[in-house]
């Protein structure tokens, strides 16, 4: 199946710039509960500042908050947030509400006219929640079974916000799905958009857990050279001066003291 028709579930800072790159090639719906962001964007304002008006004016993307878009697309791809519970667990609450959202519209669907969509996650999450949390849900309220009446899959976002070197077409896209043809549609689709290319990982846990360490990777290293900076003012050095002169070595990561965190990592 080559998909023609997209719905991203979620105008926020991940699915409005994949929104806008798709309707270069894809007839798109822009899905969101919040009937105040969907006015903004028809508008033409991203009020996350992330999109000029110029590009949504031009990207042709219908804007909605009614869900039954759902029931007409061949991609749905959902980029709700996945943020953590105060005692640090993932907090998948969002995750279980579009998939809850999208098993009743698709239970609307005349089952001669089912389009057996894909339905694509991009929220950062642990190995496993695509296919044993969101699938489930997905199954109990559309009374379809994955593979017949939808197929899954899994490419977690990659885009590094106010960086423009490192955008969504610029950074290779790791995609997954639930079997070979699956993964093999979704890379289709994000070629079309990623001048960088796309990487087919094996299985849908493998994509989730390559997002997994790649943030944890990230975050420990930021860490340790936190801990050097402090160690190093404890010795009357100059911490600039000490990871300048280290990152002259060909095999030396340079990481710079500061805050860590962003969109996937809280």
């Amino acid at each position: 199946m080559n998909p023609k028709s997209m719905c991203v579930v979620g105008m926020g800072y991940v699915g409005l710039p994949l929104a806008v790159a798709l309707s270069d090639h894809y007839d798109v719906t822009g899905f969101d509960v919040s009937n105040r962001r969907i006015i903004s964007l028809k508008e033409g304002i991203d009020t996350n500042m992330i999109i000029s008006s110029e590009s949504l004016s031009k990207s042709d993307i219908d804007f909605t908050e009614k869900a039954d878009c759902l029931q007409r697309a061949d991609m749905i791809i959902v980029t709700v947030p996945t943020p953590v519970n105060l005692d640090s667990s993932p907090d998948v609450k969002y995750l279980k509400k579009v998939s809850e959202t999208i098993g009743k519209q698709l239970a609307l669907v005349d089952r001669n006219h089912l389009k057996c969509p894909i339905i694509l996650y991009e929220s950062t999450t642990y190995p496993g929640c695509t296919e044993e949390v969101c699938k489930p849900i997905i199954e109990k309220y559309s009374h379809l079974k994955c593979g017949e009446g939808f197929r899954l899959g899994y490419s977690p976002e990659r885009t590094n916000f106010g960086d423009s070197e490192h955008d969504l077409s610029s950074v290779v896209k790791v995609v997954s799905g639930q079997d070979d043809q699956t993964t093999e549609d979704i890379a289709a689709v994000y070629s079309t958009i990623v001048g960088a290319g796309v990487y087919m990982a094996p299985n849908i846990r493998t994509a989730e857990a390559a997002k997994l360490i790649e943030n944890v990777q990230r975050d420990l290293n930021i860490a340790l050279v936190n801990e050097l900076a402090i160690v190093f003012d404890h010795l009357d050095l100059d911490s600039t001066e000490v990871f300048k002169a280290a990152a002259t070595k060909w095999n030396f990561v340079p990481f710079k003291p500061g805050l860590v965190g962003g969109h996937c990592i809280p």
